[in-house]
């Protein structure tokens, strides 16, 4: 099943978070939209981290990403909370629905 959110950040730039789940597992994972992270590697490690992972365990991973990077990210558009923020609101309807 797939689920997507488009989210604005306080820059008023969209982000779209878009997850695969099957058997309540992240096969797929996508973030696209008009904003800037630096480092630039930082989205495509995020998408490696969620996928083959139980939806439980990909929220922990997002917030052990959060913790570990403090303020070493530096963003244009959405802030890396705010990109986290829509990722578990993504993850967490998968949650509801089980």
């Amino acid at each position: 099943m797939q689920r997507c959110l488009s989210c604005r950040g306080v820059g008023g730039k969209r982000v779209r978070v878009c997850l695969d789940v099957v058997g309540g597992v992240v096969r797929a994972a996508s973030i696209v939209g008009d904003f800037f992270l630096s480092p630039e590697y930082l989205v495509d490690d995020l998408v490696e981290a969620l996928r083959g992972r139980r939806v439980s365990e990909a929220l922990k991973v997002l917030h052990e990403a959060l913790r570990g990077l403090g303020g070493a990210v530096e963003s244009a558009g959405i802030t890396w909370d705010e990109l986290v923020n829509c990722i578990a609101a993504v993850l967490k309807g998968f949650l509801d629905v089980s």
